[in-house]
C-alpha cells in the first residue's frame, strides 16, 4: 500500500496535478481575494503552500528546470492583476507622476502638494485619494523613483499600464535572481533543487510579484554584487551593490562583509565606487531638506 502511494506521489500525473493546483491557487489569491477575507486567504495560501512543498520536496532532480519554467508562468499569471492584498503602489504611481513632472517627490507632502490650489487631472486625484500615506515624504530611494518616474512617463494618466509596467519590472528582477541563486548554489557545489525554496514560494510570488513589493529589486542587485565578487569583477559588484542600496537602504550592510575579505588595494576601489555610484543615483533628488524629510518619514 505505501509503495502504491510512494508510486502515485511521484507519478509525472500526479505532479501535472498539483502544478495545476499551484497555479490556480496563485491566480485565485491574485484576482479574486479581497485581503480582508481571512478564511478564503488561509484556504488558498494552504493549498498553495502544500502543492509547494510536496512539488520541491518530491520532485527529482531532472525535473528542476521544468518546474523554474513553472515557477516564471505562475509570477506572469498576476501580470494583469490590480494588487488586492496591499496598496503600497498607490505611492508609486504618486512619486512616478510627480518626478516625471520635474517634482521631487522627496520635498512635498502628497497633502499639501494636493491642497496647492491649483486643478489636477482625474488621474492624480484618484491615486491621491488612495494613498496610505498622504501625510509622510516618500520613503523609496533613487532607483526606484526613476522606475517609477520611467512608467509614468511611458504611459502617462494610466494606471492600469502603469501597473503592468510596474510588474513587468518585478518580474525580469525575479527572473534574474532566481537564475542567479541557480549560480550561486552551482558554484557553491550545492542542492539545485534549493531555488525551489524561493522560485516556488507563493509568499514571495505574491507579495514581490503580485503586491509589487520593491525587495525584489534588492534581492536581484544583492544577489548580483555576490557573484560578481566571486567572480572578481569588483566594480560591477560596487555597482550592482549601490543599486541595491538605491533600491532598499538594508544592503549597505553588506558593504563592511565584502570589504573586509577584499585585499588592501581592492577594499579602496570597492568602497570608492559604491559611494560614488549611490552619490550619483540620489544627485537629482539631494537639497537642503532630503536628508530631514526622507528621516522623518521612514
Amino acid at each position: 500500500m505505501l509503495d502504491r502511494i510512494h508510486r502515485v506521489v511521484n507519478s509525472s500525473f500526479f505532479l501535472a496535478f498539483l502544478a495545476i493546483i499551484f497555479c490556480y491557487s496563485i491566480f485565485t489569491l491574485g484576482y479574486q481575494i479581497e485581503r480582508t477575507d481571512f478564511y478564503s486567504l488561509l484556504i488558498w495560501y494552504t493549498l498553495s503552500f502544500i502543492s509547494f512543498l510536496i512539488l520541491s520536496i518530491k520532485t527529482s532532480p531532472k525535473k528542476t528546470i521544468a518546474l523554474l519554467i513553472l515557477s516564471i508562468a505562475a509570477r506572469s499569471i498576476l501580470l494583469l492583476a490590480e494588487p488586492t492584498l496591499s496598496d503600497d503602489y498607490f505611492r508609486f504611481l504618486w512619486d512616478g507622476y510627480l518626478f516625471s513632472n520635474g517634482v521631487n517627490p522627496f520635498s512635498f507632502i502628497p497633502s499639501v502638494w494636493f491642497s496647492d490650489g491649483i486643478g489636477k487631472p482625474e488621474y492624480v486625484d484618484y491615486v491621491y485619494q488612495h494613498l496610505n500615506s498622504q501625510d509622510y515624504y516618500s520613503v523609496y530611494p533613487a532607483f526606484l523613483q526613476y522606475i517609477f518616474a520611467f512608467g509614468a512617463k511611458l504611459f502617462p494618466l494610466n494606471l492600469n499600464n502603469q501597473l503592468v509596467f510596474l510588474k513587468c519590472i518585478s518580474l525580469l528582477a525575479e527572473f534574474g535572481s532566481i537564475v542567479l541563486i541557480y549560480k550561486l548554489l552551482k558554484h557553491f557545489k550545492m542542492n539545485l533543487q534549493l531555488v525551489l525554496l524561493y522560485a516556488l514560494n507563493p509568499m514571495i510570488i505574491l507579495e514581490l510579484t503580485g503586491s509589487i513589493h520593491y525587495e525584489v529589486l534588492m534581492i536581484f542587485f544583492s544577489l548580483l554584487a555576490i557573484y560578481l565578487l566571486l567572480k572578481k569583477k569588483w566594480i560591477w559588484s560596487a555597482v550592482a551593490l549601490s543599486c541595491a542600496f538605491a533600491t532598499k537602504l538594508f544592503p549597505v550592510l553588506l558593504l563592511p562583509f565584502i570589504i573586509k575579505h577584499l585585499s588592501k588595494k581592492n577594499k579602496w576601489r570597492y568602497g570608492l565606487t559604491f559611494i560614488i555610484f549611490s552619490i550619483l543615483l540620489f544627485t537629482p533628488f539631494l537639497n537642503q531638506t532630503f536628508f530631514s524629510n526622507y528621516s522623518s518619514s521612514v
